[in-house]
């Protein structure tokens, strides 16, 4: 799912924010050498763990218009209404 750039617009586009997508995408293992890296002093902060260990990111930005995004989520509504 996260390799999918249809996926990651179409998410983009329907919530209207931005999403990023690391260029490393084993994030759970990221995550934990972040913590590590703070916990062992290396780095003071996630935050400065994460700048010097995230990596590339791609952005998808929304595209999609008002009128279309409130369609497509009054039809998500309705097919949820109908379980």
């Amino acid at each position: 799912m996260v390799c999918n750039d249809w996926l990651a617009q179409d998410l983009a586009d329907m919530l209207d924010l931005t999403v990023e997508r690391p260029a490393f995408i084993e994030t759970t293992a990221l995550g934990a050498a972040m913590l590590a890296a703070v916990g062992s002093g290396i780095y003071p902060d996630l935050a400065a763990a994460a700048a010097a260990m995230r990596g590339a990111v791609t952005h998808f930005e929304p595209a999609m218009d008002d009128a279309e995004r409130d369609r497509r989520l009054a039809g998500w509504k309705e097919a949820l209404e109908k379980i």
